[in-house]
């Protein structure tokens, strides 16, 4: 897919960047920020900057999965043979999406291609130290051969330096942004009984969903009202089987992966939105419940904390404490002035900070360095 323009801005030559990731289609963070970054092009375009993508995974079936890492492979390499690519900006993850990508990297260093490394898991320092040896010192080498490091979070900032993985004037902190909605969506909630939960993301354990339904259960326990909507994917059977097991069918309603509108009405009118992960980048379903107005509970970990700071923009609470959580969401069922006031405190921080100008803005700035 290209999205491209022929058009300068303030006078110099069009550059050409190339990103490579998952399919916008697919699901998780990385596929949203991509796909925002294509829907607003424009932006990119004002500062003579054109984008295309190449997908290296979101296919489904071993051979078809092949077949699409080969074209997003050769598309670098056709890219950097002719000239025809200025930088190739590379997004990771963990596992395989880090194989994939080291590959890419080392295709660039062959072909003397300049490429940008984004790092997109909370848990990746965790993980690459429990590589062999010669693993490790592989994956230093495409830290160090990139012509800029994009981080998530001032803890990955920290880790970049301490490690010295790559040199400080090569690291940048940015933050996933995103479009305002405002424009598009009414804001503000009816405040209708009883308050409604939304949690949005894949029903797994990292994701902190049964701790969830366990601080769900003792709300109800407490007899707290509420209705919990769970939009999300994975081992759904086990997570009906719990919620059926906590008595908790009148409570939460599961409606699948939310994309699109659906996905915007849900955050637009949820009271609360919960996110009790263990590890995070930088979430961008964090960043979508400020932007929507919804009042956030989730988990003091490194990239929430990056966007919400507690008792300001929303509660935090400890990685899998369900008395925690459930103390939190009960204080804010309780509560709709401290509702409204947390999350007109995130709205703002989101106008000030996270905005898709402003992200767009910050990686124009690393371009700039990758070309000088």
């Amino acid at each position: 897919m290209s999205v491209s323009r022929s058009a300068g801005a303030h006078g110099r030559a069009v550059q050409k960047v190339l990103h490579v990731g998952p399919d916008m289609s697919a699901q998780g963070g990385i596929a949203s920020v991509i796909g925002g970054y294509a829907q607003r092009s424009e932006l990119f375009e004002s500062q003579g900057y054109t984008l295309s993508f190449a997908a290296t995974c979101g296919a489904r079936g071993g051979l078809r999965r092949i077949r699409q890492f080969a074209r997003a492979w050769w598309k670098v390499v056709s890219g950097a043979v002719s000239r025809n690519i200025d930088i190739v900006h590379i997004h990771t993850s963990v596992r395989g999406s880090l194989l994939r990508k080291w590959l890419l990297a080392m295709t660039c260093i062959g072909l003397r291609q300049k490429y940008i490394l984004h790092l997109h898991n909370g848990a990746m320092a965790q993980y690459i130290e429990t590589l062999p040896a010669l693993c490790r010192k592989a994956v230093g080498l495409m830290w160090k051969r990139a012509a800029q490091v994009i981080c998530l979070s001032r803890d990955m900032e920290a880790w970049l330096d301490r490690d010295r993985l790559c040199h400080p004037e090569k690291r940048q902190l940015i933050y996933n942004g995103i479009s305002d909605p405002a424009s598009d969506v009414a804001l503000g909630r009816s405040g209708a009984q009883p308050p409604t939960i939304l949690f949005l993301g894949r029903l797994v354990e990292a994701k902190g969903i049964k701790v969830l339904l366990e601080a769900a259960q003792r709300l109800k326990r407490l007899g707290h009202p509420y209705r919990l909507l769970v939009a999300g994917s994975g081992d759904l059977q086990a997570f009906l089987t719990d919620v059926e097991h906590r008595n908790l069918s009148m409570e939460v309603e599961h409606l699948g992966w939310a994309t699109g509108e659906q996905k915007a009405q849900l955050l637009a009118n949820a009271d609360i939105f919960v996110l009790p992960s263990r590890s995070e980048g930088f979430p961008v379903a964090i960043v979508e419940a400020m932007a929507y107005g919804a009042t956030i509970v989730s988990t003091n970990i490194p990239g929430v904390t990056d966007a919400i700071v507690h008792g300001r923009d929303g509660l935090l609470v400890s990685p899998d404490a369900a008395d925690q959580l459930c103390d939190a969401l009960a204080k804010l069922i309780t509560s709709p002035a401290l509702r409204t006031q947390l999350a007109a405190a995130a709205r703002q921080r989101f106008l000030d900070r996270f905005t898709i100008e402003r992200t767009v803005e910050c990686l124009v700035s690393a371009y700039d360095k990758a070309l000088h």
